[in-house]
Formats: C-alpha cells, sequence, structure tokens
C-alpha cells in the first residue's frame, strides 16, 4: 500500500534536516540527491490501473430482474466487449458513471455491451425506470440480488459504489475500477478485454 503523503513528508524532512551532518562527512549533495529522489519516487501518484483479473478465468454468471421482473441475464450480454456498472441510485458518483458508460456504448469501436446493475434493496425496483428515463440511460438496469449484495454473488465482494467491471466478449472478467475513473482508464480497460491478435 502507499504510503500516505504526509508520513513521507515528514520522513524527507527529517532526512533533509540531518543534511548538515552529512555535509561534514564528506557526503553532502550526493545523499541530499538521493533522498530527494526516494522522497519524490515515495511519494508518486500510484499507478492509475487496477490489476485485472485472469483471461484463463471462468466467465461471469449472474441473473437478475429488471424493473418489470424481466430476467437480466449474463448470457444475454456475451459476444461483446460489456461493461457493468455496480450502482446506487441516491449518489452522485453513480449518476455520472451512469452517464459516462452510456458514452461509451454509444462510441467505442467495435461496440460494446452496456448493464447497470442497482446495489439497493428490491423495494426500490420502482424507481428504476424513473432514473432510467431521468438520465436518459440507453442499456438496462438490474436490481443486484441478496447475494451480490451480500458480497457473495457473481461479483464478490463490492467494497465500493460506482464500480465498473470490464468483461471480455466471453463474459470474463477483465477489470474493475471504482469510483468515478476517467475516459482514459476505461479505454484502456476496453482495450484490455479485446481478443488478442
Amino acid at each position: 500500500m502507499r504510503p500516505s503523503f504526509k508520513r513521507t513528508a515528514s520522513n524527507c524532512r527529517a532526512a533533509l534536516t540531518s543534511r548538515t551532518a552529512l555535509a561534514s562527512r564528506g557526503l553532502g549533495r550526493w545523499v541530499v540527491g538521493l533522498v530527494v529522489l526516494v522522497c519524490v519516487g515515495c511519494a508518486a501518484p500510484a499507478s492509475p490501473r487496477e490489476p485485472t483479473a485472469s483471461r484463463t478465468g471462468r466467465p461471469v454468471d449472474f441473473a437478475f430482474q429488471g424493473p418489470h421482473g424481466e430476467p437480466v441475464r449474463a448470457e444475454q450480454l456475451r459476444g461483446r466487449r460489456t461493461l457493468v456498472l455496480l450502482l446506487t441510485t441516491f449518489d452522485m458518483a453513480s449518476q455520472l458513471m451512469a452517464q459516462r458508460v452510456n458514452e461509451w456504448l454509444h462510441t467505442a469501436k467495435p461496440r460494446i455491451n452496456a448493464l447497470g446493475v442497482v446495489m439497493e434493496a428490491p423495494k426500490y425496483a420502482l424507481f428504476l425506470e424513473t432514473y432510467q428515463q431521468t438520465l436518459q440511460l440507453d442499456y438496462p438496469l438490474a436490481l443486484a440480488d441478496h447475494a451480490t449484495l451480500g458480497g457473495r454473488g457473481a461479483f464478490g465482494d463490492v467494497s465500493y459504489i460506482p464500480t465498473l467491471l470490464v468483461l471480455d466478449s466471453l463474459g470474463r472478467e477483465v477489470a474493475r475500477l471504482s469510483g468515478p475513473v476517467s475516459d482514459e482508464r476505461i479505454e484502456d480497460a476496453l482495450a484490455d478485454a479485446l481478443p488478442p491478435p
């Protein structure tokens, strides 16, 4: 895990304050330069790409219900790369990502599928259609089942909402991106989901 910036800065200050002692031993500039390089390396942001799942894994298998009780199954999405957005209807980050996924649905080449899985109790099913219409989403929404809500479903433990899953055309998870993520990260993950040349 990356050290906190505050702790790293404190360690760097401590190392730089001992510069006088080092200079008296003839190490001076070389050591100070090395300390600065190490501090900059430690404080650098983590890689924007998260580790991807193995492409040799089994396809993700799920069966949810849409707003009117219609089945939404994993098999319906196979054959194309798919963005599966795990979201809630009440937070702005989920709304932002829902609209971003909608844009990718219309612009990605080759074409992709998309699905929104609402991580809320079944009693909120009546809000799905309104949510979909209000945000003008052109992909289906479904309610997560109890196993998925409890972290025992097809997507495993989901500790952050929104979470965007990128599946390859066989339905295998290739990437899992948490929070509001940039178009660049989505583009990279979709590229990873392409079949090898």
